[in-house]
Formats: C-alpha cells, structure tokens, sequence
C-alpha cells in the first residue's frame, strides 16, 4: 500500500518532469520529510517492471489495476534513458499530463535521438503542431516505417474534424499501442468491455462468454485454441525475445488458457503463475479492444469504434495492420472513396508482412531483441542454423534496389 500512495502521487504524472529528470546531472527526490538520490530511488523501481503482481497476492483487490498501471508509468520514467526515439517516448509519456496540448510534442524535442524541423511556438493550433510533427517525422524516417506514427490514431466518440492520419496526442487513446491492402471487410465485432479497472479474475470471465461465441468460426477446438490464445497477447512470448523474463511462456499461455475454456461456466479457476503471467500481459492487449472475424474467416483484435463497413489495409511504412473507414464522397461531380482512420489491429498473417512479403525464407524466424547501443528493442530476424540475428527483413533482398546517390536503398 505505501507504493501505492507514493506512485500515486501527481509529481510522476506531470509531462515536464521528463526533461527534468532525464537531463539532470544530480537528481534528489524529497518527499516530506524525507529524500533519496535519483539513482537510488532507479535502482529499487526498474526491478518491479520485471516481477508479476497477483491482485491477491499482495491484497490490493480494489488497487491492483491502478497500482499496475503506476507501477509502469514510473518504472518507464526510471528505465527510460536520453535520446530516444519519438514513438518510444510518445508511448513512455502517454499517461503524463500536461496543461497545453501542443506540449505532447514540445515537451519531448530535447529527449529525441534526431533533431526534427519543430520550432516551437504557442500561437500555432494545437492540429498544426500535431500534424507539423507527422510530416517532419515521415521526412526524418528515409527506410521502411515512416508512417508508424499511424498506430497512433484513434478514433474517438465524437470524432474530430482533423485530418485522421494525424494523431490527436490533446486526447489520450483507449488502447495500449500494438508492438506491430488485403481490402478485407470486417464483420461481427464484439466490442470489449474490459477496462483500466479490470482484473484478470474478469478478464477469464469476459474470455469465457466471448471465445466461445468466435470459436463457432473455426472447425475444431485445437483450431480455435491455436488462433485465440496468439492473437490475445498478440503473439509475444518469452520465446520470440532475447533473455525475456518480461514476455509469457507460450507453453503455459496454450495450456492455461485450454483449462479456462474446458471449464464449466461458474466454475472457479485455479490459475498457474504462467497462466497469470500470459492473462495480466494480454489483457494489456485486450482492454478496449474487439475480437473481430473477416468476410472470409480471418480473426483479429481491432479497436473499439471498428464497424462491419470498415476495411483492413496495409499500408508501406506502418508495421500494424490499419482499419480504414470508406467514405464516400462528391468531387468534381464524380462520387470518390475516401478513408477515415478507425485505428490498428493485429491478424497474426498481416502483422508479420505475410500477405505482401511472402514467407519467411527457410531458416528464418521473426524475433525481438535488445540493441545495447541504441538501448531499445527492435524487431529482428534469427537464422536458426546459425542463432545469428539480423535487423534487416531477409525477404526485402527479394526487393531491394541498388544503392542510390545519397547511398540508401529502397524497397522497390
């Protein structure tokens, strides 16, 4: 309870303490009467990112949800280093608060590890500033993935009147950010009610009254099973991650959740420590999000405003999966399509680049490691025979132009 009350306090909460904490050369936190150095108070919160909280456990029934999500927000600011890159930072902050929205990109610029074309200047509207940062981001990223601040977008209830390629940072998005044109219209999504209050004792609730429902979709129970407990946490296991003690086990999750389907309706369940692990790490996943299935089968996690009308695209530079929302339109007397962005989604083919890219060339396998010197994760590709990483998508060779003047390569 006393970590409660102190993560809970509105100093860790406000956006400008980022700078000030990070650029600091000699920190010391007071507290009343009492103080501690930066480091020392470093050194006892990071290794509370990497242990698995029971609500039960440690009593906090009524304070375990909100302790959890404290419990992030001040470990990002103690793991958090200098220099990083703007989404990292953008997912870091995205729960500080802050009395002008066009601080969401100000407050970062001298935390970034590239120097972007932002001037700033509080006469400008808060969609200018936001829209401003998109396109100095996308001209700053020349390889794949210049439009990843996509994932950024949400659609709210209302909508805005911006542009929906631009992310509205003035407003804090529902759902956490996914770590990911098939023209697919979606169909039969079942929004979620699970919350920022919620357990994992009601996530199992919330599982068995939904899967079985989509579970009518698939042939047979090993089928379902082999879809669902992937997409839950889309796909990230301890497996897929170098020296991860953060990731569920993929054994415990596949098993776990086969206990929790077989079992009868009212039925209480004793759950394993992998089994928590893998439920309270999806349901990250899973608050606000729908479980949606496709005209032609394929199922997915997709955000909570997603319609029948909508559509999932795949858009070069943005590793997610989008659901676009056709609009049709008058132009010139002639009737046109736009899109409105919906927000991403995760279907296990499209996540991984399957549908444009192909299959992954004998040998290799999709991966997430650590990269010391730019103290960050990246998506990265194992040769098994070898057990040698590489950063680069080996199916871009099957794409890759030569070298141009300015020494880049692109993919054609």
């Amino acid at each position: 309870m006393p970590l409660c009350h102190l993560f809970g306090r509105p100093w860790f909460e406000r956006l400008w303490i980022q700078q000030e904490i990070r650029l600091a050369q000699s920190a010391v936190l007071i507290c009343g009467f009492h103080k501690l150095s930066w480091p020392a108070f470093r050194k006892a919160a990071e290794p509370l990112w990497l242990k698995t909280i029971d609500d039960k456990e440690i009593g906090l029934l009524t304070y375990g949800p909100i302790f959890k999500e404290r419990r992030r927000h001040v470990c990002a600011l103690c793991i958090g280093g200098l220099f990083q890159s703007f989404e990292d930072l953008l997912t870091q902050t995205r729960r500080c608060k802050c009395t002008d929205p066009r601080d969401r990109v100000y407050a970062l610029l001298g935390l970034l590890d590239q120097k972007y074309d932002i001037v700033p200047d509080y006469e400008k509207p808060v969609a200018e500033v936001y829209q401003d940062m998109f396109k100095s981001y996308m001209k700053k990223q020349h390889t794949y993935g210049n439009l990843k601040l996509l994932a950024y977008c949400e659609m709210h209830d209302p909508a805005s009147n911006n542009p929906s390629w631009v992310p509205d940072w003035s407003r804090e998005n529902k759902c956490e950010p996914l770590m990911t044109s098939d023209g697919l219209g979606a169909t039969g999504y079942s929004n979620s009610d699970l919350s920022e209050e919620s357990t994992v004792d009601d996530f199992v609730i919330a599982l068995k009254a939904i899967l079985p429902q989509r579970m009518t979709l698939l042939e047979t129970f090993e089928q379902r099973l082999e879809i669902f407990y992937l997409i839950l946490c889309c796909d990230s296991f301890s497996d897929s991650l170098e020296d991860s003690a953060i990731l569920p086990n993929r054994r415990a999750a596949k098993s776990g959740l086969k206990d929790i389907l077989r079992s009868d309706w009212g039925t209480k369940i004793s759950l394993s420590k992998g089994t928590f692990k893998y439920l309270d790490y999806a349901l990250g996943y899973c608050r606000y999000r729908a479980i949606f299935s496709t005209t032609d089968g394929v199922i997915g996690l997709g955000p909570p405003l997603a319609t029948s009308a909508d559509v999932i695209a795949l858009l070069p530079g943005c590793f997610s999966p989008m659901v676009l929302r056709p609009l049709q339109m008058w132009h010139r007397g002639n009737p046109i399509t736009r899109y409105r962005v919906v927000g991403e989604c995760y279907v296990q083919n499209l996540i991984e680049g399957k549908v444009v890219l192909g299959e992954f060339p004998h040998g290799y396998e999709r991966v997430t490691t650590f990269v010391e010197e730019e103290n960050k994760f990246f998506d990265a590709y194992r040769y098994c025979p070898s057990g040698k990483i590489h950063l680069e998508d080996p199916r871009f060779k099957r794409f890759r132009s030569e070298p141009g003047e300015d020494g880049i390569r692109k993919v054609l």
